[in-house]
């Protein structure tokens, strides 16, 4: 399995990763850099702790409404799709195809989750508690 480090608010971690998901963790881990940088750049929080946890929940929170957004994207589609009909009255009825994909599938948003708890986990693995960084 191969090894990826990260650097995520100046601290260096090294994580397993599966064959082909390199380059998915590196992004992931950047994005997680870059808000906790942000956040703490803002003034508004000052413990460390409170920072991993603020992102971490804004993450989780832009993941659930994407997972939302799509899941409303794909019912609008499927309510203004017409019904095929049937090419003879006995036969069963067949699902309607969309026009186009919705915009993610239930497997996006769970790789991206199953991302989440990967820098999750790199972040709080080092940690002692009462004390994140």
């Amino acid at each position: 399995m191969p090894e990826v480090i990260v650097s995520i608010y100046n601290h260096k971690y090294r994580l397993a990763v599966s064959t082909g998901e390199e380059d998915l963790l590196r992004d992931c881990a950047a994005q997680i850099d870059r808000q906790m940088e942000a956040m703490k750049a803002s003034g508004k929080v000052i413990a460390a702790d409170q920072i991993a946890v603020l992102t971490a929940l804004e993450v989780a929170y832009e993941a659930k409404k994407a997972e939302e957004a799509a899941k409303t994207a794909a019912e609008e589609q499927a309510a203004k799709s017409e019904p095929v009909p049937p090419a003879k009255p006995q036969a069963k009825a067949q699902p309607v195809p969309l026009a186009t994909e919705p915009a993610h599938t239930d497997e996006d948003l769970e790789h991206v989750r199953r991302l989440c708890r990967l820098c999750e986990d790199a972040i709080f693995r080092d940690t002692k508690i009462g004390a994140l960084f």
